[in-house]
């Protein structure tokens, strides 16, 4: 399995979002953003088509800068491009405070959204991927595994710049036997467009995956797997 950063701000730091608290519905977060910030603002500034496009970006950045700078207590981190920048802040009070100051400007607010997607934040053994439904409306949870390169074998034709992939039946089959003890155990759909010699890609239940996940890594202990949970968007 591969396994994810530690992220540098403490669980214990960062507050689940609430619609109340925020006034608008959060979004769930992917991540803890650049591993430090687990809240995202994004903006929707609606700028002036009689005015200079450049001019009015430029003053909405040299604002914020001034706010982030002045009032704000905790890091934080700007991306403006567009007319929808985003603003990453890792204090909570912050966030209220850049939302009590822009709230006519917001457009999305981004972070953990309940205690179980707080958890798989900080899982160094799972991802999230906030989704508007499940995979094929049934599945929240989706794995991506292969062999690594190291494990499979290549031969060399004698030319230094050419190595061509030797046809390896005992490692093709060793993926089928993967595929088909997921589908003998637990509902899962494996795309055939999808899956080749050293790879496939799964989608099923998170709770079911993981009753099955220790056999796996037993079994199956060359397969890298990345495992990704669906938070929906509420």
């Amino acid at each position: 399995m591969i396994k994810k950063k530690v992220p540098i701000i403490s669980q214990s730091e960062v507050k689940i979002l609430k619609k109340k608290a925020v006034g608008v519905i959060p979004l769930p977060s992917n991540s803890i953003y650049f591993n430090r910030y687990p809240y995202k603002v994004v903006f929707n500034l609606n700028f002036d088509p009689s005015k200079n496009y450049r001019e009015q970006l430029l003053s909405f950045k040299l604002d914020l800068t001034n706010f982030t700078e002045d009032v704000l207590k905790g890091p934080s981190r700007q991306l403006i491009s567009t007319e929808m920048p985003s603003l990453f802040i890792r204090d909570y009070k912050d966030l209220l405070l850049t939302l009590s100051m822009y709230k006519d400007f917001v457009h999305q607010v981004c972070g953990p959204i309940s205690s179980e997607h707080l958890e798989l934040l900080y899982s160094s053994n799972y991802k999230c991927q906030s989704k508007d439904r499940l995979w094929y409306s049934m599945y929240d949870c989706k794995i991506e595994t292969w062999l690594p390169m190291r494990y499979r074998p290549i031969a060399n034709y004698g030319v230094a710049t050419y190595v061509k992939p030797v046809e390896n039946d005992e490692l093709a089959e060793e993926m089928n036997s993967l595929i088909n003890y997921i589908r003998d155990n637990i509902n899962a759909h494996i795309p055939k467009h999808w899956t080749g010699r050293y790879t496939t890609t799964i989608y099923c239940g998170f709770e079911e995956f993981i009753e099955i996940l220790p056999f796996l890594k037993l079994s199956y202990p060359k397969h890298t797997l990345i495992i990704t949970k669906a938070i929906l968007n509420s």
